[in-house]
């Protein structure tokens, strides 16, 4: 994919914040029990989390964890935004993901989201997360030690906590 083809990255984050390029290999991500998701979506978000979790290993960071809670808040708000057609960190109403962790009992006191649209690989999504300084910086942030990752139709959502 050509990067004038790739559409729009943002990144937010709440809380203290801090990147690189990945590997072939990664530290293992286990899909949280009892969470429901067909099996090329579940495949995806754990490939994403690997990678993630290269990245973090280059610059001591722990490693991420996939949370339930966290995912389906995640997943959510990627099938919100395809549903209702927007792309935004807040939703038509204004809330945003403080809120939408709130709202599923999420208890943090750092969070931070990373959202794309339009990459349709994990590589592809990591690679332009990682080009951006914003998201790069989520991503490795030291203080996040677990991470929720949702997708609907190449919407990708990345929320982290602590």
């Amino acid at each position: 994919m050509k990067k004038t083809q790739r559409l729009k990255i943002f990144a937010f984050s709440l809380g203290l914040s801090a990147c690189a390029n990945f590997h072939d290999t990664a530290e293992a991500c286990d899909w949280p029990a009892g969470v429901k998701a067909p099996q090329e979506r579940i495949s995806a978000i754990i490939e994403v989390c690997n990678l993630s979790n290269i990245e973090r290993a280059k610059v001591g960071a722990t490693q991420l964890v996939l949370d339930s809670k966290i995912v389906t808040v995640a997943q959510s708000f990627a099938e919100d935004m395809e549903q209702r057609n927007y792309f935004s960190h807040t939703n038509p109403e204004g809330q945003s993901v403080a809120d939408r962790l709130k709202q599923n009992q999420v208890v943090w006191t750092s969070a931070g989201e990373n959202i794309a649209l339009g990459q349709q690989s994990p590589r592809d999504v990591m690679y332009d997360w990682m080009s951006s300084p914003g998201h790069r910086q989520n991503l490795l942030n030291k203080s996040y030690t677990k991470i929720g990752i949702g997708l609907e139709n190449w919407r990708w959502v990345q929320n982290f906590t602590n």
